[in-house]
């Protein structure tokens, strides 16, 4: 289960600004003004960019922006954009809420005050974020309920509670709350022996401290750097998801968003893995043991969870 399904697309930068005007359409037509918003930044910026590019004047643009921040207009624009394409056919009121907080918040992540909720922005753009991805792999969403994601997986009602720790330090109590808000989904679920729940965990601010971007040769070269990042985090913090209190839970799915830039090939490039790692019941080889674990009827179907989420994402287990 850990064949290697990366890919990686090469697309224009205007191509890329143009994605962007037509997200922002899409924004506007619910009625969200998007002057003075990260987001319209993130729009002109791109514009400007595919502009000077065409009219070979990039030495121009650089001397205007700097690099870091034409990075993260590029890599803000890149999740936007695949948010846009994986719920623009929702409608419901719930969605336009989350697009409101959506918008808002700092230029960058760099700038986020936890403290002052300037990182509400970003944390309910993971959740459309996730819940684009499911969306674009097939499945069935509902964002109308209190969890933050619900997805129809097979005959399970599964929950899906997002978070996205700041630091360090912040990683285990939100996983403590993501398990606290899953055994209350379970609780009021359509049938609960049907209720299983995974959490979401953004590893972004925690993998990328030190940097905002990866340098490497090439596609080839980060692949393992970006498993590693994520095995890393599951090592360090994954003990609360692998054992959980409650059956239902049965694990998590690790994403990292990062930037990179391939020496290589001169090119920038924005990166998404997504990683899931199981319960200890669910797994058929602990990583760290090699222990085997006996089958159940249980887990069986559950493990069908997640052979089907990963067949989806295109993506590789931690085992």
């Amino acid at each position: 289960m850990q064949k290697d399904m990366h890919k990686f697309d090469t697309i224009t930068y205007r191509d890329q600004a143009n994605s962007v005007v037509e997200a922002c359409e899409w924004l506007c037509k619910h009625g969200l003004n998007l002057q003075n918003t990260r987001i319209n930044k993130y729009k002109n910026d791109l514009i400007e960019l595919a502009d000077y590019f065409e009219a070979d004047k990039i030495k121009e643009f650089q001397a205007l922006k700097s690099f870091d921040d034409i990075v993260n207009s590029t890599a803000e624009a890149s999740e936007f954009i695949y948010i846009y394409r994986g719920l623009s056919r929702l409608t419901d009121k719930t969605i336009i809420a989350k697009l409101r907080d959506f918008i808002k918040g700092p230029e960058s992540s760099n700038h986020e005050l936890p403290s002052s909720s300037s990182n509400r922005a970003r944390n309910v753009s993971f959740e459309l974020y996730m819940a684009a991805l499911f969306v674009l792999a097939g499945f069935e969403i509902d964002l109308t309920s209190l969890a933050d994601i619900i997805v129809k997986i097979n005959e399970f009602q599964v929950f899906i509670e997002c978070k996205r720790p700041q630091s360090e330090t912040g990683v285990n109590g939100n996983i403590n709350d993501a398990l606290s808000q899953l055994n209350k989904r379970y609780e009021v679920a359509t049938d609960q022996n049907l209720a299983r729940g995974i959490i979401a965990l953004s590893v972004s601010k925690i993998s990328n401290q030190n940097t905002n971007f990866i340098e490497t040769n090439d596609e080839l070269s980060i692949r393992p750097i970006l498993f590693r990042k994520n095995k890393e985090f599951a090592d360090k913090f994954g003990k609360k998801w692998q054992h959980p209190s409650n059956e239902k839970t049965i694990g998590a799915i690790l994403q990292l968003n990062t930037s990179a830039y391939f020496h290589r090939s001169k090119l920038v490039t924005h990166c998404n893995e997504s990683v899931l790692d199981p319960s200890n019941s669910l797994r058929k080889r602990d990583w760290i043991s090699s222990l085997l674990y006996p089958p159940t009827p249980t887990n069986i179907l559950d493990q069908k969870i997640f052979d089907t989420i990963w067949k989806r994402f295109n993506s590789r287990q931690l085992y």
